[in-house]
């Protein structure tokens, strides 16, 4: 076998494995006809030519650089043993270790691997919603107002100083609460993080389907805690579905040879939060698409809500989006956590592949819209201070509102003299 180029990924060893399917048992002692084994396993060291292999392997690893690629030729194999590959492009993936070359158009045979569904990175400001889910069953509206102003945390036993600030280095001030959505505020997300609770949060992320362990800090406000893409995505379609956890299904059905069905799966609903919660989040989400970080996606013309995340260093990047008839979502990142490059964001990295998979999964189906449950009512407000407009009002919006949380005060006239506290959350 010869390698003719390799992918490398920073390790200085690597461990290739070149699965082969034996053909001939007379010639393979102890061997099942049809067996699949592994009959190259070694380590080899990186830019290095290696002459300790049986003579009909030649690897080749001179002159090699991170991010060069993989294509491997079977040349000559043992008697009674045929390669599975031939001419077949490899690439390396990076588990805890070693670093292992396998094959992508096989099956993934390395024990402990773990793909998408059970690997877990951090959401970034993916995770958001769910804080500002958790919010609105806590008082909150979409018209609540919170100040978006510097803020200063200091662990004292750690002898640690954390002063977190938004995306593009800048405070704005008084933020109607769909607004920081939209936008992704870090500062109104951590102060609404810190006023709802971190335990009510994480036990909220639970009810959503979120399985794996979050930290108790104020940090988890913005994604810092790892999760799979799996039950990120699983938390999405609670607002999709109206606040039901539907459980997720890979095996839909099972026959026989003589195709008889022997099991089907079941659907398993639970309904988690209210509806009027879910609707309203998805409400918001859709201005995210309209207005926000997720604009790239409106090529894709139809009702759609979603939400993008990165990570400090774009390590990672996201987009987690849903339409009336499917939730879906994207993460993009590198097995060895690594830059993805400048201004590989969620919305640049992430998104346009959500975009074109959607296209693809929705052509020729009929366009749907999200549905309004009852419980939800509508209302004008202004859209500075999130109370009812007056004629001096410059802007006004549509709110959405859960029944009996509609404002009821007016916003103040230009001349008068109100309080803070008459405006904004207090201690916020």
């Amino acid at each position: 076998m010869h390698v003719d180029f390799l992918r490398v990924t920073g390790k200085t060893t690597l461990t290739l494995e070149i699965p082969c399917r034996v053909i001939n048992e007379e010639e393979s002692p102890g061997l099942t006809r049809g067996g699949v084994l592994n009959v190259v396993r070694y380590a080899i060291e990186v830019n290095t030519t290696v002459d300790a292999m049986p003579e009909e392997f030649v690897f080749d690893l001179t002159g090699l650089d991170i991010g060069d690629s993989v294509h491997i030729s079977m040349v000559e194999m043992p008697e009674g043993v045929a390669p599975t590959i031939t001419d077949r492009d490899f690439t390396v993936a990076t588990i805890a270790a070693p670093t292992v070359v396998r094959d992508e158009a096989a099956e993934e045979a390395e024990e402990g691997e773990e793909g998408e569904d059970q690997s877990r990175r951090q959401p970034g400001s993916a995770f958001k919603p769910i804080v500002y889910a958790a919010a609105l069953d806590k008082g909150y509206t979409a018209a609540s107002v919170i100040i978006d102003s510097p803020v200063v945390f200091e662990d004292t036993e750690r002898d640690f100083v954390w002063k977190p600030h938004n995306y593009k280095e800048k405070f704005y001030g008084p933020t109607l609460f769909r607004e920081a959505l939209v936008k992704s505020r870090n500062i109104v997300t951590i102060k609404i993080l810190q006023d709802i609770g971190i335990d009510y949060t994480i036990e909220y992320a639970r009810k959503l389907g979120v399985t794996s362990e979050i930290n108790r800090d104020l940090s988890i406000s913005l994604g810092s805690s790892g999760l799979s893409l799996l039950e990120l995505t699983n938390a999405y379609s609670v607002f999709s579905n109206l606040g039901y956890l539907i459980e997720p299904v890979f095996i839909t059905k099972i026959y026989d040879r003589d195709n008889t069905l022997l099991e089907s799966s079941k659907l398993v609903r639970k309904k988690v939060i209210d509806m009027s919660t879910a609707y309203i989040m998805t409400s918001i989400l859709e201005s995210v698409v309209q207005s926000g970080t997720g604009r790239r996606v409106k090529a894709l013309k139809r009702p759609v809500a979603g939400k993008t995340g990165t990570t400090n260093n774009l390590y990672d990047a996201w987009f987690m989006g849903y339409t009336p008839r499917y939730t879906t979502g994207v993460w993009v990142g590198l097995d060895q956590e690594a830059p993805l490059g400048k201004g590989e964001t969620g919305s640049r990295a992430a998104s346009p592949i959500w975009l074109d998979y959607m296209q693809k999964a929705l052509d020729g189906k009929p366009v749907l819209t999200f549905n309004v449950p009852e419980g939800i009512v509508f209302a004008k407000i202004d859209a500075e201070t999130g109370l009812l407009p007056i004629e001096e009002s410059e802007k006004t919006i549509f709110e959405c509102f859960k029944e009996g949380t509609i404002p009821t005060e007016y916003t103040p006239k230009p001349d008068a003299v109100s309080g803070s506290e008459d405006l904004f959350k207090e201690s916020i």
